[in-house]
């Protein structure tokens, strides 16, 4: 598994590695990991379990991206006799060199891209040279997986072979029984977890989980929430889980300056980063969960928050927020970024709880049937065994899976 951004950083595209990395253990098959170390961590540790090698990338401009290729590409020679598939998860400039050397082992190589508008083949066509030119190797990766509907079509525009195309949602540790996503027991859950959490009691709490970024739709959420204090009737408090940028300019970083300099008095509460192993409590502690993004892969929060019976309202994000949300069924799914349109859905959702269990019960259905981590698990496994089967049929047939 080649990650760029791994924990300790805040990368949903690695937690879908390492939860599909451990589901696979469990079936035998062994992992380790290679990131960039961009957070000063062990340049090789054990984490949860899984070996993981991290390189430096050093150099200025897209030169760190040459030199992290080089020493990924250092390390799996070295470690070419104890893998049999690279899979990527994500790309960036100089991965080219990666693709060459899985070739030359012949050792299959998987893909699986993170983010619409990042690193699906359509997206790099409007990219620079460097993209541009990882966007033209997709043709070369022995099977694609496509997370959403939406990276599956960037595929097929791109011309890329429906054979080699893999529809198989995010690895969410949802359907586990042992999973901490999961609903709270009762009201006295919910408030042990709030105490445990520092938070408010008995207030309406509206979470939000994930980078505060424009991308995510952060400066929305907060104009919405502007939009609620005006109202009267209405009283709750904004609880935002995740890391923010301390500077920046421009009208979201003005925004978001003002909502830190009256966080008390807007009745919003910035976690910062967390463990990974707090955002369940996070989310059993909610009462609704907002995701107004503008571009996924493929949702990971908002699956987790579903799972966790909390009621979900989200931007309409074309081939994305579909596969997960049914709008009025198991979530709310807004047409329009608009802040009042999303304002008033959180208000309705204060106002009706038997809509709230509704959505609830719905989507912990929907969860469990669609993105159960035992099935994304197997689908990887069946599409590794087809994979080694191609190369070496005899090979793929005497040992244990990959």
């Amino acid at each position: 598994m080649v990650t760029y951004q791994f924990p300790p950083m805040f990368a949903g595209g690695a937690r879908h590695a390492l939860e599909l990395a451990r589901a696979l253990k469990k079936d035998g098959i062994d992992s380790f990991f290679i990131g960039a170390n961009l957070t000063g961590s062990p340049p090789e540790e054990t984490f949860e379990g899984f070996p993981v090698f991290r390189f430096k990338p050093r150099g200025p401009g897209r030169i760190r991206y040459l030199t992290y290729a080089l020493q990924v590409c250092s390390k799996l020679y070295t470690e070419r006799e104890s893998f049999d598939v690279v899979h990527l998860h994500s790309i960036r400039p100089f991965y080219f060199m990666i693709v060459a050397l899985a070739k030359a082992l012949k050792k299959p190589i998987v893909l699986s891209p993170t983010l619409i508008g990042h690193d699906d083949p359509m997206s790099l066509k409007e990219k620079p040279f460097l993209w541009r030119l990882e966007g033209k190797m997709y043709r070369y990766y022995d099977m694609i997986v496509c997370k959403s509907s939406a990276i599956r079509e960037s595929c097929e525009r791109a011309g890329l072979a429906k054979k080699r195309l893999a529809s198989i949602p995010g690895a969410v540790p949802c359907a586990a029984p042992d999973s901490p996503f999961r609903p709270a027991q009762g009201p006295e859950e919910v408030r042990e977890t709030r105490k445990a959490l520092g938070l408010p009691l008995d207030s309406f709490i509206v979470s939000f989980v994930g980078h505060l970024q424009e991308r995510k739709g952060s400066d929305l959420l907060l104009a919405a929430w502007d939009e609620l204090l005006k109202e009267r009737r209405f009283s709750g408090h904004l609880v935002l889980v995740g890391p923010y940028p301390r500077g920046g300019e421009g009208s979201f970083h003005a925004a978001l300056r003002a909502a830190l300099d009256q966080a008390a008095e807007k009745r919003i509460i910035f976690t910062g980063e967390v463990p990974y192993g707090e955002v369940p409590k996070y989310l059993r502690a909610s009462d609704c969960f907002v995701f107004p993004s503008s571009r996924e892969g493929l949702s990971k929060a908002l699956i987790e928050a579903m799972a966790c019976g909390v009621p979900v309202i989200c931007t309409e994000i074309p081939g994305v927020s579909g596969d997960i949300v049914d709008n009025g069924v198991d979530g709310i799914v807004l047409e329009r970024r608009d802040a009042m349109e999303l304002a008033a859905a959180i208000f309705k959702l204060k106002q009706e709880a038997a809509l709230r269990r509704t959505l609830s019960l719905n989507a912990l259905d929907k969860v469990r049937r669609k993105f159960s981590l035992a099935d994304v698990a197997a689908r990887h496994r069946e599409l590794y065994r087809s994979l080694l089967q191609i190369r070496s049929p005899t090979r793929a047939a005497h040992r244990p899976l990959p």
